[in-house]
């Protein structure tokens, strides 16, 4: 199992983490920090990663989305760490891995919101917890007739400014419009090269903050840093990416990389030889994950 450095994000209460289906979002952190489709260690992850309320800190409470059985396969999870499954019957099962504590035990009869375990880092060799400012976090997954089904088809914000009940992104302020207009200006291979310091796609070549910089000036006046150190320290933090809004800038790892938020968990970045393009939040570099997400808009 490998864990990756959190620098410093701290989440919001979930209680906006709704489901259609009355079920319940399995702890106190609403803060993604790894999705359904990214790829660890060459493999689906199949799962959601649910940041600690504070980073690197383990015990935030873990609780069963609904009420049901725990299965045998609770206890030390291959690859996993300490894990608890709960069968709600109908082929729907909840899993929740990287616990720092189990507090059920197979063939007990769970209730909708009953703690199960506490949220920690444990490896995947005796449920040693890893202490040391790694990520702590929860890996939660949906099962439906055995397969991965990725939770965030379940759940959303019920409050999210930036989306509609569509799940589409929302157009309302005038600012965001202009900023995601101009930066999709410079959409598709060869309108724009990736260059390590450049700032000018309009003579075309630009870094990602470069790119970011030009976006936002020429779109909205708005002065941006030469850099993603310098980016990261502009606005004001959004808590996590439920509350982002398009038009938000959304920065990986130390930071070394960022992009603009698009809204249906799409950004539009620059990072390679295939210039300016749209993907999903999971698009970085292997060992890359979001860190930090800013509003410098309004």
């Amino acid at each position: 199992m490998k864990y990756y450095k959190d620098l410093g994000c701290v989440a919001d209460v979930s209680g906006e983490w709704i489901s259609d289906k009355g079920w319940k979002w399995p702890t106190k952190s609403g803060r993604i920090t790894g999705t359904f489709d990214e790829i660890h260690a060459s493999k689906p992850h199949n799962a959601v990663d649910i940041g600690a309320m504070t980073a690197g800190k383990p015990g935030d409470p873990v609780w069963s989305m609904e009420a049901g059985m725990v299965t045998d396969k609770t206890g030390n999870v291959n690859n996993g760490g300490l894990g608890v499954y709960v069968d709600h019957g109908n082929g729907i099962v909840s899993r929740y891995l990287h616990l720092s504590k189990i507090l059920v035990a197979p063939g007990t009869m769970v209730t909708k919101g009953q703690i199960i375990g506490e949220m920690g880092g444990s490896n995947y060799v005796g449920g040693v917890l890893n202490m040391f400012g790694y990520a702590v976090h929860l890996d939660f997954q949906i099962r439906i007739n055995d397969q991965p089904t990725d939770p965030m088809k379940f759940f959303k914000k019920n409050d999210d400014p930036g989306l509609s009940s569509g799940g589409a992104p929302t157009m309302t302020n005038a600012k965001r419009q202009k900023v995601l207009e101009e930066a999709k200006k410079w959409l598709g291979q060869g309108k724009v090269s990736y260059v390590s310091g450049a700032r000018n796609p309009a003579a075309g070549s630009a870094d990602c903050s470069g790119f970011t910089q030009y976006v936002f000036k020429t779109s909205i006046g708005v002065q941006l840093g030469d850099w993603t150190g310098a980016q990261i320290g502009q606005g004001k933090q959004v808590p996590d990416i439920g509350r982002a809004q398009p038009g938000d800038l959304i920065f990986y790892e130390n930071p070394n990389h960022v992009s603009i938020y698009l809204g249906d968990q799409k950004m539009i970045h620059i990072g390679d030889n295939k210039g300016v393009q749209i993907t999903g939040l999971n698009y970085t570099a292997r060992g890359q994950h979001m860190t930090q997400i800013r509003n410098v808009i309004d």
